[in-house]
């Protein structure tokens, strides 16, 4: 990994991916928390046109007359020092702008010599925006000259953020929908994905000068916000750069998208099949080999490893894969639960603890909930019960959906509009890149941007082995310096393609860093 890779790597962009619950997502995810951070000096910065304007955007002049007050953020902040930071007051719903305010909070990191604006969407949803300062290095690498700038989705970190505990079951959404009503009250329905957009484009078009170059990144859930601000900004935009796509309709955290997601990690044993260690050590069939090890796990094998069957596959698809350095150590791991010696189990527990183990804080769950039970679960999703057969069936199913079912019976959902499921209509130069080994948003979740993002500058890039948010991967952060440097230029995506194949035996100091032992598969004697 490179040193700019291992900055990015960093970056608040993670999200919990596809059926992953809240309890889950908090586990695998970066920290993410709330901080309260002061705005005292004023600074204002510059007004600009560019605005959506009227009810349904387009590019009109700014209906928002602003005045955003930029200072130092407060000593605690999270995102550290040489930060600003702006409290602003938005209007909570774009379409009567002198109706109600909520505030969006957004940081930015200034550039000597700028040219221009870098605005980050964080993922989720329910990640706060102040998990990209960690990138802030890397990102003055790979768009030098870009101001950083770092948004607060509304109702996460310090945009209007209501806490709420949990929405696993019947009483925490209830509690939870009190606390909306009593923080967000009647403003409930605008915590959405396009009054989200609003607020990103706004804001850029009071801040920007007549000659800055802006782009917007996103990832994951944070394409979903990036792709609806360009749907309504569809011409402001120097480059927009969507990492991890996660289209509305085929990204819908249902069980089509953890079918699609089942079908990756198969691809995973079907080529340790062909691999001519991992297919001695786990036969024929390694899928076959991982489906028996769930089914002993489901009947009280190995109970010193502390996971039942869900729990083993689960993190499989949802944590394991999320590090690419350890994509070819399941088959290992499969291998080392079957047989349950002592050294095995630490060998597991050692492997499962490495990818992203530090834990989340502070998830914004209401807002994370708001927006998957209106904008992006199935309106026809099934039924509980038939849910839970659906992911019984599975190796690597999540209880995701089961969640937002529930939640779905009991939520003041807000209806979903004209935006929902359609292309943005534009010219502006687009990166979309998707690993064809991400757990939360497999490519076959991307393929509606895909087919329909074919325009002159606009590239939609499926990179070989990468995983969910591909900023961390060597190629991805080349093609996003070489997309920022010059959007309009041709790019050389040779890099996608030229991954090494998975190595299911590792060196042993790969082995020793991942296992605690110098063989994959093999204990020590003795």
């Amino acid at each position: 990994m490179t040193t700019t890779q291992a900055i990015i790597k960093r970056s608040a962009a993670l999200d919990l991916g596809a059926g992953l619950s809240a309890r889950t997502g908090s586990r695998v995810a970066l920290a993410l928390g709330l901080a309260l951070a002061g705005c005292d000096d004023d600074t204002t910065g510059p007004g600009g046109a560019g605005g959506a304007g009227g009810e349904g955007g387009g590019g009109g002049p700014p209906v928002w007359n602003a005045v955003i007050e930029w200072a130092p953020c407060a000593d605690d902040d999270p995102a550290g020092p040489g930060v600003e930071c702006a409290a602003i007051e938005v209007p909570a719903n774009w379409n009567d702008p002198t109706g109600s305010s909520i505030t969006f909070f957004v940081r930015r990191i200034l550039r000597e010599d700028s040219h221009g604006q870098l605005w980050a969407l964080a993922g989720g949803p329910g990640q706060a925006g102040w998990g990209w300062a960690a990138s802030e290095g890397g990102f003055n690498v790979l768009a030098p000259g870009l101001d950083l700038y770092m948004p607060d989705h509304r109702g996460t970190g310090d945009s209007s953020f209501v806490r709420c505990v949990s929405t696993e079951s019947i009483g925490g959404i209830e509690n939870c929908i009190e606390a909306m009503e009593e923080g967000w009250g009647e403003n409930i329905p605008y915590f959405s994905i396009t009054q989200a957009a609003r607020d990103v484009g706004e804001v850029i078009a009071h801040t920007r000068s007549p000659e800055d170059e802006v782009f917007v990144l996103g990832v994951s859930y944070g394409t979903t916000w990036g792709h609806r601000y360009l749907q309504l900004f569809p011409e402001q935009a120097t480059g927009v750069v969507l990492d991890s796509p996660c289209p509305n309709g085929t990204c819908d955290f249902s069980m089509a998208q953890q079918r699609a997601t089942e079908d990756m990690v198969k691809s995973i044993f079907d080529a340790c099949a062909e691999d001519t260690v991992c297919g001695e050590k786990l036969g024929s069939d390694p899928w076959a080999s991982f489906g028996a090890v769930l089914d002993q796990l489901e009947a009280g094998h190995c109970p010193e490893l502390g996971m039942s069957r869900a729990g083993f596959g689960g993190t499989f698809a949802f944590s394991l894969l999320t590090d690419t350095r350890v994509q070819g150590y399941l088959p290992a791991a499969v291998y080392r639960v079957a047989r349950c010696e002592p050294a095995d189990v630490e060998a597991v527990a050692r492997l499962f603890s490495v990818p992203y183990a530090q834990e989340g804080s502070d998830w914004a769950i209401g807002l994370r909930t708001h927006i998957i039970v209106s904008e992006i679960f199935p309106e026809d999703s099934p039924s509980i019960d038939e849910l839970r057969v659906e992911i019984s069936q599975l190796y690597t199913g999540g209880d995701g959906p089961l969640f937002s079912r529930q939640a779905q019976d009991l939520w003041p959902m807000y209806p979903r509009d004209e935006y929902y499921g359609a292309f943005a209509e534009t010219e502006t130069p687009l990166l979309i890149m998707s690993g064809t080994l991400d757990p939360a948003t497999p490519p076959a979740v991307g393929e509606p941007w895909a087919t329909h993002y074919q325009g002159e500058h606009q590239h939609f890039v499926p990179i070989d082995r990468a995983s969910h948010m591909v900023l961390n991967d060597e190629c991805g952060v080349t093609l996003f310096a070489d997309f920022v440097a010059d959007p309009k230029a041709p790019l050389d995506t040779t890099c996608a393609t030229a991954a090494p194949p998975i190595d299911f035996v590792g060196t042993p100091e790969d082995n020793e860093l991942m296992l605690g032992t110098p063989d994959a598969y093999e204990n020590p004697e003795g």
